[in-house]
């Protein structure tokens, strides 16, 4: 049996965009309408932020860390306004953590102190904004080496790349 390519006719009469979401779960259906409406985009322009927010975050380094993610303060501030926005999980990655040795020296100056300031920021505009309760933001080193930021239920991942139109 051959199977039918993305875009051709397979019989079937197509499905308007509105039907499109019948038969999915409630998480499926609430992420489809995220990613598909203008909220991400909303979300991800940092410019709209009140600079008093934006210097609270800072901003990090931009530029990826060997061959790891950038440590960019501002994906913090990131993931606090794609959890307005609604998403149920904003992963992000900070720096490289796969150092294998010299670990507190390595780390003591690169990432400690920023992710330090970047997760007490996150922390304390959830709570300010009563975001907190329904927020957990564990911190690990997985598997992958990569340190995520995880909100409730596994959605949407933001991993490195820059921030749009931001001023921050």
């Amino acid at each position: 049996m051959a199977r039918s390519r993305p875009g051709r006719s397979t019989g079937r009469p197509w499905r308007s965009a509105a039907r499109s979401f019948e038969g999915m779960d409630a998480v499926w259906q609430k992420s489809l309408e995220l990613l598909t409406s203008s909220k991400i985009g909303e979300a991800l322009d940092l410019s709209k932020e009140p600079l008093v927010m934006c210097e609270r975050y800072g901003k990090g380094d931009p530029k990826n860390y060997g061959d790891g993610a950038p440590r960019n303060l501002e994906h913090f501030l990131m993931a606090r306004r794609l959890i307005e926005a609604g998403a149920q999980v904003v992963t992000l990655n900070f720096g490289r953590w796969d150092f294998h040795s010299n670990n507190f020296s390595e780390c003591k100056n690169t990432h400690f102190p920023w992710f330090d300031h970047g997760m007490h920021a996150l922390i304390t505009d959830l709570h300010d904004r009563g975001l907190a309760d329904d927020t957990s933001p564990p911190a690990t080193d997985a598997p992958d080496a990569r340190s995520r930021l995880t909100h409730v239920k596994p959605i949407l991942h933001m991993r490195g790349g820059r921030v749009p139109a931001s001023r921050c």
